[in-house]
């Protein structure tokens, strides 16, 4: 049941009824409002607030590995690798000095001396003679600087180093056998030379100067090539009952300065050298490694009995820092080919001593040429060698 509403005075203005009720509204709106700030001072605060959720970490503890046991001394000792077995430090040696030949001549005069039969086993066969390498190989870029007397150059490392040599034993003063001797006509012989190294073949040319007198003699050589000379030697001296006497003897070539070796036939009867201070009594017909080429062609002219296969003459020789004896063998006569063609001579041996890096040497002896040496070759023990033989004879 509605209650009526007073009515209005007389003569007082009216307000229309819509617009009373939005007064009302607007009471009311206002009147909320101020409840809702008065809540938000007083019943709202950051604790009713829900805090955001922390993360949760979870851990699980790894309990650590038992540390490893320690070895006992005699499991350390055990366990330890074995030492690796001390090599002692190997010591180097000095590769002992060969002996180096050069073709020697004499004066042609005959003596005669005693003639002790020298009749020896001898190692040498016939046809042992190492075989000339193809005289068609090429030519290396170099060119040898060893002349056969030259000492041979060291020899290379993969080769086994031979015990060091004995010290030098004197020889008696008239040790060795002696021999009839005929020394050969004064001579030059030029030979073609070839030098074999590791399979190839440099050439070159030899050319030998013999004069012999009545009481002197001399021999002077080279090696050149393309008109150098490579190495030189000499031998002088005089002629005796023994043959050959020699007084100087000297060496020289394109790497190493001359040497000398001097025979002393005065009191002292010695032999002594530029290259080293030993010394060596001066035997009856010992000779140097230039003559002693011509002394054994004129042994063969003197004696040719001498030369029988087998035989071998023992001869001291000097060289350019020491002396010893040289055993000769015999081979035997054979037919050899040379530069002039065909030709029957008797073969030489002087093989190198056991344990050393001496040359073999290979000799051959005509004749029919006055025994003059045809061929020679100087074989190292690497294997190269050092040949001449005979084109050219005034």
């Amino acid at each position: 049941m509605q209650m009526p509403f007073p009515a209005p005075a007389a003569g007082a203005p009216t307000l229309p009824r819509r617009t009373g009720r939005w007064l009302l509204l607007l009471a009311l709106s206002v009147l909320l409002h101020v409840l809702l700030l008065a809540a938000a001072d007083h019943g709202f605060s950051t604790s009713d607030r829900i805090a955001p959720a922390r993360p949760v970490i979870a851990a699980r503890l790894i309990a650590p590995a038992p540390p490893a046991a320690m070895p006992t001394p005699a499991q350390a000792v055990a366990a330890a690798p074995a030492p690796k077995p001390h090599k002692p430090k190997p010591r180097v040696q000095p590769p002992p000095r060969a002996p180096a030949r050069i073709p020697a001549l004499p004066s042609p005069e005959t003596t005669s001396v005693p003639n002790h039969s020298v009749a020896q086993s001898v190692a040498v066969q016939p046809g042992a003679t190492p075989a000339l390498a193809a005289s068609d190989a090429p030519e290396p870029a170099t060119v040898p600087t060893l002349l056969p007397g030259v000492p041979a150059e060291p020899a290379p490392a993969s080769q086994p180093v031979p015990p060091a040599p004995a010290a030098p034993s004197a020889p008696p003063a008239d040790a060795g056998p002696h021999y009839k001797v005929s020394l050969p006509p004064s001579a030059t012989l030029a030979y073609e030379v070839r030098y074999s190294t590791r399979g190839r073949i440099t050439r070159g040319s030899s050319v030998i100067t013999w004069q012999a007198g009545e009481a002197a003699y001399s021999i002077r050589g080279e090696v050149t090539k393309f008109g150098f000379a490579l190495s030189s030697f000499r031998s002088e001296g005089g002629v005796d009952k023994s043959g050959i006497a020699p007084l100087l003897y000297a060496e020289k070539n394109a790497r190493r300065s001359e040497t000398n070796t001097h025979f002393s036939r005065d009191a002292r009867q010695a032999i002594s050298f530029s290259a080293s201070a030993d010394t060596y009594p001066l035997a009856a017909g010992a000779q140097d490694r230039g003559s002693i080429l011509w002394q054994l062609s004129g042994i063969a002219r003197g004696d040719p009995s001498v030369l029988a296969p087998g035989t071998v003459l023992d001869i001291f020789v000097a060289g350019v820092r020491d002396a010893e004896h040289w055993l000769i063998a015999v081979v035997g006569e054979e037919t050899i080919a040379i530069e002039t063609g065909e030709v029957r001579a008797w073969h030489l041996v002087r093989a190198p001593r056991a344990g050393t890096y001496d040359k073999r040497i290979d000799m051959w002896l005509a004749p029919a040429l006055q025994w003059y040496p045809v061929k020679l070759r100087y074989t190292e023990v690497s294997g190269d060698y050092l040949d001449l033989s005979l084109n050219e004879m005034r």
